[in-house]
């Protein structure tokens, strides 16, 4: 007992007498404004410059980059560049509405919590069907409709940025085709999704609606890449006039050049 004893207190002593290793503190680096913003979204798969538009998927973007590319070779000009990029909430069952609902509030919380202030903004633009009207009006519970969460439809104005205002001429503009549905594709020529549909057989998932001179087709989810393919090789300018009006009115809604730089 007495030797446990003796060995219990030199342990005791050894242990009282030992240094214990505190590692230096590493001070933060000195990121400039915005940047602990852009390394947490790099690490989602998102590539944030100052103006940024999130959409529901990757095709929705793939589209986007269809239209940039026409544009540039009609007038030299990009409408996606340094300060303005599209990027998707997520990829496949990280995608959709529901991506956007899970992920849009923690992006918008880093955006505000930045110690200096963000220069960088991200809004939402989602589909005008059931699916994106449904979370559209959820999300305006928490976000301000028509400056964080838009709604896509075949017109975007670029008359005014007071959301009132907007949201006024907006309903204007696509009067003649209320109650018509709008799904990013749409945006497309009816000749061109025409001419995908006659190649590409059992590819909707809902027959054609028109109304008002205006279309409304709706494809199954794994058709998408594939019609993106197809407008990269096929489309022309004209194809994708109203997809490229759309980028040039949100960049003009951003406070950007809407003919691009």
């Amino acid at each position: 007992m007495a030797l446990l004893s003796v060995q219990s207190r030199s342990e005791v002593d050894s242990m009282r007498n030992r240094r214990v290793y505190v590692p230096p503190q590493t001070p933060l680096p000195n990121l400039a404004p915005g940047e602990l913003v852009r390394i947490w979204a790099k690490r989602k798969g998102w590539d944030l410059v100052n103006c940024n538009i999130m959409f529901e998927g990757t095709t929705d973007v793939a589209y986007c980059r269809v239209a940039d590319r026409l544009y540039y070779e009609k007038h030299k000009l990009k409408l996606l560049d340094h300060e303005f990029q599209v990027f998707a909430i997520g990829e496949g069952s990280e995608g959709g509405t529901e991506g956007i609902k899970a992920r849009l509030r923690s992006l918008q919380e880093m955006l505000r919590d930045e110690p200096e202030g963000s220069p960088i903004r991200v809004i939402c633009v989602l589909d005008d069907d059931p699916s994106g009207k449904g979370t559209f009006n959820l999300l305006k519970r928490k976000f301000r409709p028509w400056v964080d969460i838009f709604r896509l439809q075949r017109r975007t104005p670029r008359t005014t940025r007071h959301p009132g205002a907007f949201e006024k001429k907006w309903l204007e503009e696509n009067a003649p085709w209320a109650g018509l549905d709008c799904d990013i594709e749409d945006l497309f020529s009816r000749d061109l999704l025409a001419l995908f549909v006659s190649e590409n057989q059992g590819c909707e998932r809902e027959t054609l609606k028109e109304l008002g001179g205006a279309h409304h087709f709706k494809f199954h989810g794994f058709q998408k890449a594939r019609l993106a393919r197809f407008a990269d090789e096929w489309a022309s300018y004209d194809d994708m006039l109203n997809l490229i009006e759309m980028l040039r009115s949100f960049r003009w809604l951003l406070g950007l050049d809407a003919d691009g730089s």
